[in-house]
């Protein structure tokens, strides 16, 4: 920050920094090496100005401070609308239509003939080769993965739920395979993989910030050295006849 200000004619990305901080009121103060615990020492180059002198100032511990947080700052639990009641999903359940036949068969305690079967969806049939894993609870559907109960989506909340978590406040718009694992650990449906990867593709936050595709190399031409390729080309380099009765 000091070496900024040393500038008399400064261009580039140098007078775009100075133009930038121009328009702050702000003081520099030297902070000495050794109260920077959060900083490796590979990191900084050996401090000569305050080498062997007493430090007036408080030491901060930055890994005390750390211990604060006993898990990584990410979303792990996210209420996609608060006004939805357990009977509110259950009934979004019903009304959709993968999932509300499941669940009637389900509740009935039905065995679907073939033909039950060829006329459910193709989620819906997915869904009920997992009938061992799915259950009720209050009425709800959800299905057990381990230890996790995972709420099974109905098709009008899965992209408010990707909306929510993916370019919410709390998002940092993260690529499709970090969404699927954020998504999974208390949410599923059916083919959704296939929906997180088309959503991602779509989103015009990530596709803004994304950076130009690499160009192509071009296409290489085959050159083969020897003969007779060298023959020939001598033989147009002086105007001979190229027909292979010359080099026999």
């Amino acid at each position: 920050m000091k070496w900024l200000k040393t500038f008399k004619l400064s261009e580039g990305i140098l007078a775009r920094w100075i133009k930038t901080l121009a328009e702050f009121d702000y003081t520099v103060e030297h902070r000495p090496g050794r109260l920077h615990s959060n900083a490796d020492g590979l990191s900084r180059p050996f401090c000569k100005q305050c080498y062997d002198r007493p430090s007036h100032i408080h030491w901060v511990d930055e890994m005390e401070r750390a211990d604060a947080a006993v898990g990584p700052w990410s979303v792990h639990l996210l209420d996609i609308a608060p006004e939805l009641t357990d009977a509110g999903v259950a009934r979004l359940q019903d009304e959709d239509d993968i999932l509300g036949p499941v669940k009637y068969m389900l509740s009935r305690g039905y065995s679907p003939t073939l033909d039950d079967l060829r006329a459910l969806p193709l989620e819906g049939r997915k869904l009920w080769s997992l009938r061992l894993t799915i259950l009720l609870q209050n009425q709800v559907l959800v299905r057990r993965d381990g230890d996790a109960v995972q709420l099974v989506v109905p098709q009008s909340l899965r992209h408010q739920l990707f909306t929510h978590t993916h370019a919410g406040p709390l998002a940092t718009h993260l690529g499709s395979q970090r969404m699927l694992a954020q998504l999974r650990r208390l949410h599923y449906w059916p083919g959704m993989r296939r929906d997180i990867d088309a959503w991602c593709r779509q989103c015009e936050g990530c596709a803004t910030s994304r950076g130009p595709p690499s160009r192509p190399h071009g296409h290489l031409r085959n050159v083969y050295a020897g003969a007779p390729m060298d023959l020939v080309a001598i033989d147009i380099l002086f105007g001979l006849p190229t027909t292979p009765d010359v080099h026999k």
